[in-house]
Order: C-alpha cells, then sequence, then structure tokens
C-alpha cells in the first residue's frame, strides 16, 4: 500500500509539468473574456514570460514576483502603491497570483486609465469654456455679440497672444455682417466653438481652409500679372493657335492656323494649300 503511494505521489508533478507552458494556466483556470483584447494577450504573454522564468512554479506566481510582472508590461508601481495594487489582485491573501487574476487586473488599470484620460481633458474644456463665455459676456455687455475689433482685447482677456497676421484669417472665418448696422460682428457661439477647437482641437481645418485661399490668391495674382505683362492678350506663338477667324487656313506641316490673307505659313514657309499653282501662273506669265 505504500508503495503504491509513494508511486502516486512522484507521478502527480510529472504530470503537471507535461502540460504546454502556455496553456497550463488555462487547464487550471479557464478561458477568460480578457484573453481576446490586446491589453489581455499582452498581460498573459508577461505572466507567461515570468512564469517561465520562475523556478518550481507551473500554474501560479508567489506575489513576491508582482513587481516583476508590473516591470514586464511596462507599469511602474512603488512602495504604498505597489503593496494596494498587489492586494487587488490577491484578494484572499493566499500569496498566489494566478494568470487570469492578473490579466483582469491589468485591462481594469488600462480602462481606468483610459477613462482618466479622458475625463480629464473633458474637465479642462469644460473650464475653459466657461472662462471664454464669461470674458465675452463681460466685453460684449448682454448684446450677444462683439465688434471685430474687440476681438484682440477679448482674445488677451483669455491669456493668448493676438497676432495680426494669424487672426485676421480667424475673424474673416467667424465674424457675420450685423443685420441692422451692417457692421461685420462675432456672435457669441461662433467665437465659444472656434475658441475650443482652437485650444484642443488639431488645427487642421483651419489650415486646410487657409492654404486653399493662399493658393487662390496666389493663382488670382499670377494670372493678373500674365495679364499686365501682355496686354491683356497673348502674342507669339500662343496667338497663333487661339480661334481662328472665317476664312483662316490651317498649315500641313506645322499645323499652325493662319490669317486668311497669308499666302505663306509665318511659321514655317510652307505655301498656303492652293496657292502654288496661282504663283506659277503668275511667274508664266511674268516670263
Amino acid at each position: 500500500a505504500s508503495s503504491g503511494f509513494n508511486f502516486a505521489a512522484a507521478t502527480i508533478p510529472a504530470v503537471a509539468k507535461s502540460l504546454p507552458p502556455d496553456t497550463t494556466s488555462d487547464a487550471v483556470e479557464g478561458k477568460i473574456e480578457e484573453l481576446s483584447s490586446g491589453p489581455g494577450k499582452k498581460a498573459a504573454q508577461a505572466f507567461d514570460s515570468v512564469l517561465s522564468d520562475a523556478d518550481g512554479c507551473t500554474t501560479t506566481l508567489p506575489s513576491s514576483q508582482f513587481e516583476a510582472l508590473v516591470d514586464e508590461v511596462g507599469e511602474g508601481f512603488h512602495g504604498d502603491e505597489m503593496d494596494k495594487q498587489l492586494a487587488s489582485i490577491d484578494k484572499d491573501g493566499k500569496g498566489d497570483i494566478t494568470r487570469n487574476a492578473f490579466v483582469r487586473w491589468y485591462c481594469n488599470l488600462v480602462d481606468q486609465n483610459d477613462d482618466d484620460d479622458g475625463s480629464s481633458q473633458e474637465s479642462e474644456i469644460a473650464e475653459e469654456k466657461e472662462k471664454a463665455e464669461e470674458a465675452f459676456d463681460a466685453l460684449a455687455k448682454e448684446a450677444g455679440q462683439i465688434s471685430v475689433t474687440d476681438f484682440p482685447k477679448l482674445l488677451e482677456s483669455l491669456g493668448s497672444t493676438y497676432c495680426e497676421e494669424e487672426h485676421r484669417r480667424t475673424i474673416k472665418k467667424i465674424s457675420s455682417v450685423d443685420g441692422t448696422s451692417n457692421d461685420k460682428v462675432i456672435t457669441r457661439k461662433a467665437f465659444i466653438d472656434w475658441y475650443i477647437d482652437w485650444l484642443f482641437g488639431d488645427g487642421d481645418s483651419e489650415e486646410e481652409s487657409d492654404d486653399e485661399s493662399t493658393a487662390g490668391q496666389e493663382l488670382a495674382d499670377s494670372s493678373d500679372a500674365a495679364k499686365d505683362s501682355t496686354g491683356g492678350a497673348a502674342e507669339g506663338w500662343g496667338g497663333m493657335f487661339k480661334k481662328s477667324e472665317e476664312g483662316s487656313w490651317k498649315c500641313n506641316v506645322c499645323m499652325v492656323t493662319n490669317s486668311p490673307s497669308a499666302s505663306v505659313c509665318p511659321a514655317c514657309e510652307t505655301p498656303k494649300p492652293g496657292s502654288e499653282g496661282e504663283a506659277a501662273g503668275t511667274k508664266a506669265s511674268v516670263a
């Protein structure tokens, strides 16, 4: 009886060690939903890596390996914060960390960080919006709008620097004409929307609009310059290809369109089609 007992005791560890390293913990605990996510896969790989380096560990890690796990996933906890995080994994205080427990902990940590980042920005946006509304109302004095000439004063009251070159385009974009006075004004909503986007947006839309305006102006300027330099009409070779007048003819050699009165092509001196016979008859009569 005793030899049978010893045989069983000797073979139990061998059975556990025969399981594949990447499935040992899952075989004991079962699959969890978090393993299908990116953070879950990262945490599982980190656990397996530390587990493979830990002597005598097959499915779980001692709590003393938590720091190694944290380093493996790229997080940094120290002192009381490290103890607090460990307690959230080893809730019963047994001193062991399972693969699934670590994966769940890491996924919750990532979700919490994402939520904190989002709520932090939302709080900043709400704070800046409130400041902008107060500054606008102080300048507008219940009118709901300000003159475009007050834009620099409004911006500086919010702690921003007014740049004439940059904000000239901004004023043009957000201003409108008052129906009563016909003056250019900026409404409360137009300013607040622009100001929040200016602070927290990526600025792509405004830059693209500026580029389009600049490109359009440059095109108009180059067109005006071309007209000025040529007196409003294109001459030379370009003029030869403009819309032909009635009776004009096209040279068969260089394809230039010539006026009806031209007997030879001025470009290549090819005679006008049909004029060769006339020229020959004229020479014969003279002879």
